[in-house]
């Protein structure tokens, strides 16, 4: 089946089987009896704008949404990820994990992640930390993590057995070289991008996972988008004087 390119995506009605859904998600569409999948800039009358994520500026993410689930689609290593609400008939039935999706129920309970490639200030950013419960190493800068070990709310993983990681609902990691994963692996790979600001709006891939697109939104457009069109401009204008944008002080804090 040949890919279909997103700006000429049209969404099919009443196709009732969820593996033909699932199919056409790796060719950037598909419907769910009468649920649509729509893109994220596209009008949508049953969706409410605040709750979703729109990406702007990242070549390499795509967000989905349906009645029930959500899709990101992850460019960079070709997989995609099918999120089901956790108060949907789908949650309960449905479960998917192969070499191209992999399905999870959301918002997730718990969660792990490799602390040595994984940029753990997206998560302080997005008040994330409560339900993180594993780290693969103490090699992580940030001081609300360490804490939150010290204190025993962390499990150290040891990444040489991998059964340890089966008790976790995701795990997360930003290294494609890791061949075999297991159902729960989730890469996130905003290093995959050109530009810092390509790469810090993978900080809504994340917020997709969590239900939390409002906050997701929020940090990216007052913090990361304004410094860094802010940061562009000063380097065209050599007289212009830049101030970082203290409103990150509010956002990121221990929780």
């Amino acid at each position: 089946m040949s890919e279909i390119s997103p700006a000429r995506t049209r969404w099919p009605h009443n196709l009732k089987c969820l593996m033909h859904v699932l199919m056409v998600i790796l060719t950037w569409h598909c419907v769910v009896g009468d649920d649509e999948i729509v893109r994220t800039n596209a009008a949508n009358p049953s969706l409410q704008v605040g709750n979703i994520s729109q990406v702007e500026d990242a070549a390499y993410l795509r967000i989905y949404y349906g009645q029930a689930f959500k899709v990101i689609k992850n460019g960079i290593d070709g997989r995609s990820y099918l999120l089901i609400q956790n108060n949907s008939r789908m949650a309960a039935k449905t479960k998917y994990c192969t070499s191209r999706i992999k399905s999870f129920v959301i918002p997730l309970a718990n969660y792990s992640i490799d602390t040595l490639s994984f940029p753990v200030s997206f998560l302080e950013l997005l008040g994330l930390l409560g339900t993180l419960k594993g780290i693969t190493s103490e090699s992580v800068a940030s001081e609300c993590v360490l804490k939150l070990y010290r204190d025993g709310q962390l499990q150290m993983i040891n990444q040489t057995q991998p059964l340890s990681f089966t008790k976790f609902v995701a795990h997360f990691i930003s290294n494609t070289d890791i061949q075999s994963q297991s159902c729960n692996f989730a890469t996130f790979l905003p290093m995959g991008e050109e530009t810092p600001l390509q790469q810090a709006e993978w900080i809504k891939y994340l917020g997709v996972f969590a239900n939390s697109e409002i906050r997701a939104n929020q940090v990216y457009d007052s913090v990361y988008q304004s410094n860094y069109l802010c940061m562009s401009k000063a380097v065209i204008d050599k007289k212009a004087s830049f101030k970082p944008d203290r409103r990150l002080d509010g956002l990121r804090q221990c929780t």
